[in-house]
């Protein structure tokens, strides 16, 4: 039986509690991957959500399955939480044993930004995890599925745990991500189905390349607010020849 529950949020104490349970389990694999009872529901470490939000825990096979049971519910709070270190700390840590399941074997892949982030600014460390804050990934899925649920297909279908070359540079760069034609047309030509295609990131035409022309024509051209058949055109010629490539 699935087990369901009020939105909570993790307070400061909270979220660097969750950060001491992520470091002891890459010290130890074996070690019990459920959280603290007392993280999610006790203060001086969690408090209630102020609106009353019902979720379900349950495994998520991919960033579609994950964005599309949380747009809804989030919804009513939706501009009040995409940066909320509290609510997304405490979604981290609910879901964790199920989305850590995937990493089976693989527990020093279960980075900190993955779960947990700061609203803290104020230290060297602390501004790292706001800058990597696009790595959490169930915030990652629920925006993914928020801004691009139509043109997405590869990103969204990849496993939530996968953070491929094309994702990292998809999500870690705002403009990119909220770009119009970029992020559908960066999947177009150089993923194929559940494939990505052979040298697609350091290849000429290729990913990187992509992302470094896209300043010098942004200089004569609304490159993030452009359609991604009117972006390609006025892209070199190397850009159009991943369009006949195979993965």
């Amino acid at each position: 039986m699935s087990e369901s529950s009020e939105l909570w949020q993790l307070t400061t104490e909270g979220i660097a509690e969750a950060q001491r349970f992520l470091a002891r389990l890459r010290e130890r694999p074996d070690g019990n991957r459920e959280p603290p009872p007392m993280l999610l529901y006790r203060q001086p470490y969690s408090r209630p959500f102020s609106e009353r939000i019902v979720i379900e825990r349950r495994g998520f096979r991919n960033r579609r399955e994950a964005g599309a049971y949380l747009s809804p519910l989030l919804a009513p709070v939706r501009h009040r939480i995409t940066d909320d270190a509290g609510v997304w700390s405490w979604l981290g840590m609910f879901y964790f044993p199920e989305i850590a399941g995937a990493l089976e074997g693989r527990s020093r892949d279960i980075a900190l930004e993955a779960f947990v982030f700061s609203d803290d600014e104020s230290t060297t460390e602390k501004r790292r995890s706001y800058q990597r804050r696009y790595r959490h990934l169930l915030r990652g899925s629920w925006l993914l599925w928020e801004r691009h649920r139509e043109d997405a297909g590869f990103l969204l279908d990849e496993d939530i745990t996968t953070f491929t070359d094309l994702a990292d540079r998809v999500f870690s760069d705002f403009r990119v991500f909220n770009s119009a034609g970029v992020v559908p047309l960066a999947i177009r030509l150089y993923a194929e189905g559940e494939q990505l295609k052979e040298r697609y990131s350091r290849s000429p035409g290729g990913l990187r390349h992509l992302l470094r022309v896209l300043p010098q024509l942004e200089l004569t051209h609304d490159v993030y607010g452009m359609a991604p058949d009117a972006l390609l055109d006025v892209l070199p010629d190397d850009f159009r020849a991943w369009e006949r490539a195979s993965a």
